[in-house]
C-alpha cells in the first residue's frame, strides 16, 4: 500500500493510476510535437491537459496528491525538473517510445539536452536543467536519477537519464522498492498491537507514537527551513534503540507502525559492513527517499555499521537526514559512541532491557502461549520456565512456536523448546560445551569432593537464602558464586566445572581468554561486557580456563600498556561482582591472581596431584575390567604407584592403546607402564629411583 493514515504519502487508487497514465501519454504527445506542426496533435495535447486537470481534481477530493507534487515538496523540484522526470521515465516504462525519441533526439534515450528542447521555455529553465548535471542538484543529491555516459561523449547534457526504480514505480502508480534495496530490505504490514507488548515498553511506545505522528503531521504544514544556533535543523527524524538481541526493539517498532497505520521498510544493517562507499551512499539515499515518499517507518536492524564513530556510512546517513524528511529507527545491540555528525539527527535515544518483574515476564509467556494454543489450553508453570532459562521476549515467542510445531502437547515440548533458545556461542569469545559428567564420576580426595558438593548445594539454595531469607536486601553485590580452582595441569579443575554445570543443569560457557584481548583501546572491555551480558545466571556457568591471564595482579603504571591492562582487570572485577550466577576460574599460577579479586571469590579450592588410592580409581575408571579387551589382567595397584595426574593417566591410556594397535596386539601391563613413564617424562616431573 502507498496510502498512509494521515494522507502524507502517495495513494495508489484509481484516480492516481489514471493520472499517471494520462501524464505519460501527454508527455509522449509533447515529444511527438517536436517533429513538426500538427493540428490534430495540438488538439490532443489540449484535451489531454483538460482531462489531466479533471483527474487532479478528483485526486484532491480524495485527499491524494500527484507524484510530482509530492516530489516537489520533499526535494524542492522546479516545474521544469518535474516534467523532465516524466520524460526521462517514458522509455523505461514504455520501450515502444524509443523509436520516437530517436527521431526527435537522434538517439533512443532521454538526455538533458532533449529535456531542454521540449520543456525549457526560457534561459532560467535551461540553467535549471544544466544544474542537474551537478552532484549537488536535487536530482542527484537525493538519488532520483543517474546520468549514464553514452559512448565517449564527455558532455553530461547528452548522457542518458536513468531514473531510480522507485521513481519508475511511482510514475506507474505502483509501490516497488528501489532496486538498490533488493538484497537489503523488505516491506512489511505490521499486525503486532500495543497490547501485545510487555508492560515496560508500552510507555515508550506511546512516547514514540506522539513523536513520529507529530513529525509526519508537520510535514503537511507550510514551513520555512528552520535554523537552530546557526545550523540547519535536520529534515528527518531518527530514533536510536539499543539493547541486547531479543529485548523487543523490533517488536516495539512493529507495534508503533500498527498504531500509526503505516507500513514498514525493514533493512538489515549488517549488509553495509564492507560495502563500497558509492554503493552504500546509493542504498542510504534510496531507503530514506522511500520512507519520505510513502510516509513509511524505516527500521534498520543491526545498525552498528551506520552509527559507529569509526564508520564512514554514519556521515552519509546524517547528510541524508539533513535534507530528506524520512522517519528512521536504528536498532543496535550495545551502547557505543555515536558518530559526531549523526548526533544532531537523533530525536530520541533509548536503552531497552529485558523485563525483570515477574508479572511482566508472565504476561509475555501467557500472551504468546494463548496466541498459539488458545485461551482454554492448560497453562504450564511460566515462572518455572523463566527461572530456568531467563529468555528475552523474542526467544519466548520462538520457544512457544517451536513447541507447537514439534507436538501439540505443550507440556512435553515447551521445556525442550525453551532450552533450544539459549544462545550457544559468542563467536570467537566463548562457546557452549556439553556438560555430561556427573558427580559420581569424579575421583577426588574426600575433602575436595565435599567442597564440590558445597558449591552445588549453595547454587541450589541460592534463591532461598537471598530472597526467602531476604539476605539480598543487605547483600547488594557479590551475590554470585565465584570459584577459584588452582593446581597443576590435569588435576581435574575443568572437569569439576563440567560436573557442577551438569548437576545444576546449567549450560557450560568456556571463555576463550586469548580472544578477549584486543589491541585496540576499549575493545577488550567491550568483549568482556558482551560475555557477561549474553550469559544468564540461571542458565549458564562461565568457565575461565587459565584465568591468571585475565585476573593477573595490577602493576605500577610505567607505560600506556600498564594503564590499559590495569583498566581491564578493574572492569572484569566489576563484572564478576555484579554477575549473579556461577563463575569458575582455573589457574596453574594462583600467586599471579590479583588480591583484590581474591576477596571476591567465595570458594577457593586447591587441586593437588591425586594420591595412590585416587590414581588407582582413575586407572580403573578409564580401563574398566571386562569392557576394554586386554592381553592380561591389568595390575592397577602397580600403575597407581606412579605419581601422575588424572590428565596424564588419560594420555597414558590413549598412548598405550595406539601403541598396542600399531604393534597388532592387545593392551598389557608393559605397554601401559611405558606409556605412563612417557607421560611423566614429557610433563617434566622427576621419577624417583625406586620407581
Amino acid at each position: 500500500m502507498l496510502e498512509t493514515s494521515d494522507n502524507t504519502g502517495l495513494q495508489p487508487d484509481e484516480p492516481f493510476a489514471a493520472y499517471c497514465q494520462q501524464a505519460l501519454e501527454l508527455v509522449r504527445w509533447q515529444l511527438q510535437s517536436q517533429l513538426g506542426p500538427d493540428y490534430d496533435l495540438h488538439l490532443d495535447i489540449s484535451q489531454g491537459r483538460e482531462r489531466l486537470a479533471e483527474t487532479i481534481e478528483r485526486l484532491h477530493q480524495q485527499g491524494g496528491t500527484t507524484p510530482e507534487t509530492r516530489l516537489a515538496s520533499l526535494f524542492a523540484l522546479s516545474p521544469v525538473e518535474q516534467m523532465s522526470l516524466w520524460l526521462a521515465a517514458l522509455p523505461w516504462i514504455d520501450a515502444s517510445t524509443r523509436p520516437l525519441i530517436a527521431n526527435v533526439a537522434g538517439h533512443p534515450w532521454v538526455s538533458l539536452q532533449l529535456c531542454m528542447n521540449v520543456f525549457a521555455a526560457n534561459d532560467n529553465d535551461r540553467r535549471t536543467l544544466w544544474n542537474c548535471t551537478q552532484a549537488t542538484s536535487p536530482w542527484q543529491r537525493f538519488g532520483l536519477v543517474r546520468l549514464l555516459p553514452r559512448g565517449f561523449d564527455p558532455n553530461p547534457l547528452r548522457h542518458e537519464i536513468a531514473p531510480s526504480t522507485d521513481l519508475l514505480g511511482i510514475f506507474q502508480g505502483l509501490r516497488v522498492l528501489d532496486g538498490e534495496l533488493d538484497q537489503l530490505a523488505y516491506r512489511s504490514t505490521p499486525t503486532l498491537q500495543r497490547s501485545d507488548l510487555s508492560l515496560h515498553t508500552q510507555g515508550l511506545h506511546d512516547t514514540l507514537f506522539t513523536l513520529v505522528h507529530n513529525f509526519w503531521a508537520q510535514l503537511t504544514e507550510p514551513k520555512e527551513k528552520i535554523k537552530l544556533g546557526g545550523f540547519a535543523h535536520p529534515s528527518g527524524l531518527a530514533l536510536l534503540l539499543q539493547g541486547p538481541e531479543g529485548v523487543g526493539k523490533t517488536s516495539l517498532l512493529k507495534a508503533l507502525g500498527h498504531s500509526l497505520g503505516v507500513n514498514l521498510i525493514i533493512v538489515e544493517g549488517e549488509h553495509f559492513k564492507g560495502m563500497p562507499r558509492a554503493e552504500a551512499k546509493r542504498c542510504i539515499l534510496a531507503m530514506l527517499r522511500e520512507s519520505a515518499l510513502y510516509s513509511e517507518l524505516l527500521i534498520v536492524r543491526h545498525a552498528e555499521a551506520l552509527v559507529e564513530k569509526d564508520r564512514p556510512y554514519a556521515a552519509m546517513l546524517a547528510d541524508g537526514l539533513m535534507h530528506i524528511p524520512a522517519a528512521i529507527a536504528l536498532c543496535t545491540k550495545e551502547m557505543q559512541p555515536i558518530h559526531r555528525s549523526l548526533e544532531p539527527c537523533l530525536s530520541w535515544r533509548e536503552r531497552l532491557r529485558a523485563p525483570k518483574k515477574q508479572a511482566e515476564i508472565r504476561k509475555l509467556w501467557q500472551s504468546h502461549f494463548q496466541a498459539h494454543y488458545g485461551e482454554d489450553a492448560e497453562q504450564p508453570d511460566f515462572e518455572l520456565l523463566q527461572s530456568r532459562y531467563a529468555l528475552e521476549p523474542l526467544r519466548i515467542g520462538r520457544a512457544v512456536r517451536s513447541a507447537l510445531m514439534i507436538q501439540r502437547s505443550h507440556h512435553c515440548e515447551l521445556d525442550r523448546a525453551a532450552r533450544q533458545q539459549l544462545p550457544d556461542t559468542l563467536g570467537e569469545l566463548a562457546r557452549a560445551e556439553p556438560a555430561e559428567r556427573r558427580l559420581h564420576e569424579l575421583v577426588l580426595a574426600p575433602e575436595l569432593n565435599e567442597r564440590i558438593i558445597d558449591i552445588i548445594e549453595a547454587a541450589r539454595n541460592r534463591d532461598r537464602v537471598l530472597f526467602e531469607w531476604k539476605l539480598a536486601q543487605s547483600v547488594r553485590s557479590g551475590r554470585g558464586l565465584c570459584c577459584l580452582f588452582s593446581g597443576e595441569p590435569g588435576t581435574g579443575k575443568s572437569l569439576c566445572a563440567e560436573v557442577i554445570a551438569c548437576e545444576l543443569q546449567l549450560q557450560l560457557f568456556r571463555i576463550n581468554t586469548s580472544q578477549l584481548f584486543d589491541k585496540y583501546i576499549g575493545e577488550t572491555e567491550k568483549n568482556l561486557e558482551r560475555v557477561f551480558q549474553t550469559a544468564r545466571p540461571s542458565t549458564h556457568l562461565l568457565l575461565f580456563d587459565e584465568a591468571d591471564a585475565l585476573f593477573s595482579k595490577r602493576t605500577q603504571v610505567r607505560s600506556s600498556n600498564d594503564r590499559y591492562s590495569n583498566l581491564n582487570v578493574g572492569v572484569l572485577l566489576q563484572l564478576v561482582e555484579s554477575y549473579d550466577g556461577v563463575v569458575v576460574l582455573t589457574t596453574n599460577l594462583k600467586h599471579n591472581i590479583d588480591r583484590a579479586f581474591e576477596r571476591r571469590i567465595m570458594f577457593k579450592l586447591v587441586f593437588p596431584l591425586p594420591q595412590a588410592p585416587e590414581r588407582e580409581r582413575i586407572w580403573r575408571l578409564l580401563l574398566p575390567e571386562g569392557q576394554v579387551p586386554t592381553a592380561e589382567h591389568i595390575d592397577y595397584e602397580a600403575l597407581a604407584e606412579l605419581e601422575v595426574s588424572g590428565g596424564e593417566i588419560k594420555n597414558a591410556v590413549m598412548h598405550a592403546a595406539y601403541d598396542a594397535a600399531r604393534q597388532g596386539k592387545l593392551l598389557d601391563n608393559q605397554v601401559l607402564m611405558e606409556a605412563a613413564y612417557r607421560s611423566v617424562s614429557e610433563s617434566g616431573r622427576l621419577i624417583r629411583e625406586g620407581e
